[in-house]
């Protein structure tokens, strides 16, 4: 059998709004949505990001023989208004 570190998975990540950059671990895997991609077997942090909105990073674990799926709704930072006079 091949090393642990040979076996893929798959993975499917999705947002609103789409095109926001998936990080898999420490590797870029595309951006939203990403349908049915090779990813390394185990558990991975994920990070979905977007400009203009927040962050998010999720963990997941990929089987082999399975398909990994996450779906996110990205949301904008509270707005801060700071207002000084003289």
């Amino acid at each position: 059998p091949a090393p642990a570190d040979f076996v893929r998975c798959r993975a499917t990540v999705k947002s609103t709004p789409e095109g926001a950059a998936v990080i898999w671990g420490d590797s870029p895997i595309g951006q939203t949505p990403v349908v049915e991609v090779e990813v390394p077997c185990g558990r991975a942090f994920v990070t979905v990001r977007h400009a203009r909105y927040e962050e998010v990073v999720r963990t997941l674990t990929a089987r082999q023989g399975e398909t990994v799926n996450l779906v996110e709704r990205l949301r904008r930072p509270e707005a801060k208004l700071d207002v000084r006079s003289k």
